[in-house]
């Protein structure tokens, strides 16, 4: 048999013939694998070390697809020879995620780069009166809006959103008790990643709030503090926001990217029933079943939990052991001096109270990380930016940055946990749905 296959779709300067007749094989052109000489019983030895391990993984995935569907046979079934080469060749070529180096940890070196100072500096602004509490249809917010987009653009994020900008015009319900429209923007970043670009992880938070005394709805606590009636919401959630900010900064200096896509979305109308995160899972920006997890950040910067105490380098995860994503976050704080755990009471209960909830039914292992659940100025006008612990906030982000790259940067995609009971309906919602990317239960 004699059999020539080319793999310019994969690269023009990588490209491969592979001749195989009787028992010979030649390959010409080829940096990734030796030739098994016809006497040989050595294995095929990649030759991974001689390229980056975004090149390597790239094109071993995609050679590796073009062996696993090539059908090739023998011209001659009796060839002994021939065929014992060919179940070598399927064998022994193994251009797969082990052979390639794993990509550096370079998280020691640039989350360091997120700081209390930076943060402080971005709290600052976002969490200033000039803002007017950021509410949805008011200039505030929109300062807002391009403050973030600009900040996005200043790291070097994709634009994400329509007509190559960072927005995505949004319109939702005005409150669950009303009928009426409310629009805005969501503002998000991608930060491609490279052989698993076509897969993506989320970190998200909400940047809107409550506005002023006189134009904020009735179910918030109107705190008259020396005659302050702005809604700031410096921990609720600037807090959030800013974490975004200096992550999409700091990431976005990796050497090599992460290889999944890392998508950064400041979303709009959570105050206002988790508007813009329900609104972008209903017209998404990339494919929900290409997404794997979602890290959704809420109120990192005030410590005063009001019944726990003082939450120090302390973070905690709504449904925590709902789905892998809780070990991971565990882990990546162990790195960190950071204790993520499970809040014994409002771990759960919080599991569908902010914007995480929708892509959980989506059946995306969706969570939210918070230091506290309930703080003195809680939807109140004392909720300033003076009042955060920017140095534990930096610890804190830092934690979430080290998760977000294992998540980014593993071959396996998270799952939710099946031995949970509450985690059982998007177990299943899972399997029903999504059996290409959550097929591990």
């Amino acid at each position: 048999m004699y059999l020539t296959t080319s793999f310019n779709h994969v690269s023009k300067a990588m490209a491969t013939v592979v001749l195989i007749s009787n028992a010979r094989v030649e390959a010409k052109s080829s940096p990734l694998f030796n030739v098994i000489p016809t006497n040989s019983s050595s294995p095929i030895v990649p030759l991974s070390t001689q390229l980056n391990a975004h090149s390597c993984r790239k094109i071993s995935n995609q050679i590796g697809r073009i062996i696993k569907n090539f059908n090739i046979k023998c011209a001659n079934p009796q060839t002994k020879k021939c065929e014992k080469l060919i179940d070598r060749l399927h064998d022994t070529i193994h251009l797969n995620d082990a052979n390639c180096a794993q990509p550096a940890d370079e998280s020691k070196h640039v989350l360091p780069h997120i700081s209390a100072t930076s943060l402080k500096a971005h709290l600052a602004f976002i969490a200033s009166d000039a803002l007017q509490g950021r509410k949805i249809e008011t200039p505030g917010i929109e300062l807002a809006a391009d403050y973030i987009a600009a900040e996005f653009r200043s790291a070097g994020l994709k634009p994400l959103g329509v007509n190559k900008s960072y927005f995505q015009n949004t319109t939702f319900a005005r409150n669950f008790y009303s009928e009426g429209k409310l629009k805005s923007r969501n503002v998000l970043g991608l930060l491609p990643g490279s052989d698993l670009a076509e897969t993506y992880v989320i970190v998200s938070a909400h940047y809107d709030h409550l506005g002023i005394i006189e134009n904020s709805d009735s179910h918030t606590s109107n705190k008259n503090e020396g005659g302050d009636q702005i809604f700031n919401g410096a921990n609720d959630n600037g807090s959030g926001t800013v974490a975004l900010l200096q992550l999409a900064s700091s990431l976005s200096n990796l050497k090599e990217p992460p290889r999944r896509s890392i998508i950064f979305a400041a979303f709009t109308g959570e105050e206002n029933g988790l508007g813009g995160s329900g609104y972008y899972e209903d017209h998404p920006l990339v494919p929900l079943n290409k997404t794997v997890a979602v890290l959704n950040i809420e109120q990192i910067g005030r410590t005063d939990d009001v019944e726990d105490g003082l939450q120090i380098k302390r973070a905690t995860l709504t449904g925590f052991d709902y789905s892998e994503l809780g070990t991971i976050m565990q882990a990546a704080g162990n790195e960190t001096g950071v204790t993520v755990y499970k809040h014994p009471t409002k771990s759960d209960e919080y599991f569908s109270s902010s914007d995480n909830k929708y892509f959980a039914y989506h059946a995306i292992p969706s969570h939210t990380i918070a230091v506290t659940f309930e703080f003195s100025d809680y939807h109140g006008i004392g909720d300033s930016w003076e009042k955060i612990d920017y140095y534990n906030m930096e610890h804190i982000v830092q934690t979430i940055g080290r998760g977000l790259l294992h998540i980014a940067n593993n071959a396996s995609v998270p799952q939710w946990n099946s031995t949970s009971p509450k985690a059982q309906y998007y177990v299943e919602f899972a399997k029903k749905y999504h059996p290409q990317l959550f097929n591990n239960f």
